[in-house]
């Protein structure tokens, strides 16, 4: 309503809601946490999951878009760290395992 009011006296309003754009780095934390969820380590894969271990790790943040990039390094290293010390080898790796044949 107070959206409708305003466009009626001249004001251009965005169509849409403006989102925070995930960098790459957010997207390896968001690999290496589905592949944890996936091998087993970790329960809830879920995004609201990773945002709680995040915020355990003492960053404070309530969407992953605003974590800051200089921020992602540790979660990174952490999260990596995790997945070798539980022997989920492979998690920092592209390169799929080779298959006897």
């Amino acid at each position: 309503m107070v959206a409708q009011h305003l466009r009626a006296r001249g004001a251009s309003l965005p169509q849409r809601p403006q989102y925070l754009k995930e960098s790459p780095e957010h997207g390896k934390i968001r690999a290496l946490w589905s592949e944890l969820h996936r091998r087993g380590v970790v329960r809830d894969g879920s995004t609201r999951a990773l945002l709680r271990w995040i915020n355990h790790q003492g960053i404070r943040v309530d969407a992953l878009a605003w974590l800051p990039g200089w921020q992602c390094a540790p979660v990174i290293e952490s999260l990596k760290g995790w997945a070798m010390r539980t022997d989920c080898h492979g998690v920092t790796s592209r390169v799929p395992p080779h298959a006897d044949a």
